[in-house]
């Protein structure tokens, strides 16, 4: 009724957005008009982006709950997922959260082989943070995606073979894997993707090299939740380092600027040139810590006017 108020300010309204999924909407209000700049909205999308993993994370234990609780197998795959994932809610170190899960699996399921391979889209490599034989840890250097992990990173479908390993794997991916580790022949093996949205961030594998049929249903459902679980770790692991590279930069940013706002008030105090000369070599010297500056104006006579700050000493004169 009567007259709408006008509404003035600044606003900035973003979308939370999960695998291309838009689950929310994130606005802030300011009651004054302004001008953003690009860093500013960089880092409210890269928060964005972490509130909207911080929701499918939500979405994901309270879907995981709800299954998990329809028997009591469930129960007790619940009851492992909830402690793999309070620990990795307290780890933003990448070497940490592989170490955690590769550990943690190398304890739940009956494999002699646990692999965790992080996938380089932009090269195409991957690499292997965590793979153990038999308990013991092993190195392997980077290889281009191949066999069933990289037929995994292909598809971003989990694959079980639980015999005839060789026949099977050829079966579905035209070859067979490199042979990684001590080199054991595979029983049985159990691969998922970690994806965030569409984009594949690894594969988790095991592997028994004792038994076929190794693996049911339940096993992959599980890993593959263990693994979800992962990405998003991962994912907030990375996020939270971006925004504290951007954080940094805006507070080198904010220095330099505090810096040079100091030294042009201080060399426009005075008019006189000998002055001026002196506190732009000396300011020039002290910006990068430096042991010499020298300022050079050349006179129309052929000579020049120069202004040299050394060793905490400054001195100007005409040659």
């Amino acid at each position: 009724k009567g007259s709408p108020s006008k509404w003035t300010g600044s606003l900035i309204g973003l979308p939370l957005k999960f695998r291309h999924r838009v689950v929310g909407v994130m606005n802030i209000h300011f009651s004054d008009p302004r001008t953003f700049a690009n860093s500013e909205l960089r880092l409210l999308q890269l928060f964005a982006d972490q509130a909207s993993i911080a929701i499918e994370n939500s979405r994901l234990f309270n879907e995981t709950q709800r299954l998990l609780e329809e028997s009591t197998q469930r129960g007790a795959e619940l009851e492992i997922v909830n402690s793999v994932q309070a620990k990795l809610a307290s780890k933003l170190d990448v070497d940490m959260i592989h170490e955690l899960v590769g550990e943690k699996i190398a304890g739940i399921f009956d494999v002699q082989t646990v692999m965790i391979v992080s996938y380089d889209a932009e090269k195409n490599l991957c690499h292997f943070p965590y793979l153990s034989e038999k308990g013991k840890r092993l190195d392997q250097e980077s290889l281009p995606p191949s066999g069933i992990s990289g037929y995994v990173i292909r598809t971003r479908q989990p694959v079980i073979i639980n015999s005839n390993m060789p026949d099977e794997e050829e079966r579905l991916i035209g070859t067979r894997s490199i042979i990684l580790g001590g080199g054991e022949d595979i029983q049985s093996r159990m691969d998922v993707p970690m994806l965030v949205g569409n984009r594949v961030k690894g594969v988790i594998s095991l592997q028994n090299v004792d038994r076929e049929n190794a693996f049911k249903e339940s096993d992959l459902r599980l890993l593959q939740t263990l693994a979800n679980s992962m990405a998003i770790a991962l994912e907030n692991a990375r996020l939270f380092d971006e925004t504290q590279r951007l954080l940094n930069e805006a507070e080198r940013r904010a220095r330099e600027s505090s810096v040079l706002n100091d030294v042009g008030r201080d060399i426009s105090s005075t008019l006189e040139l000998k002055d001026v000369m002196d506190k732009i070599a000396h300011h020039a010297r002290d910006l990068l810590s430096a042991s010499t500056s020298a300022i050079y104006l050349p006179q129309g006579d052929g000579t020049y006017f120069q202004a040299i700050a050394a060793e905490g000493e400054i001195a100007a004169e005409i040659k």
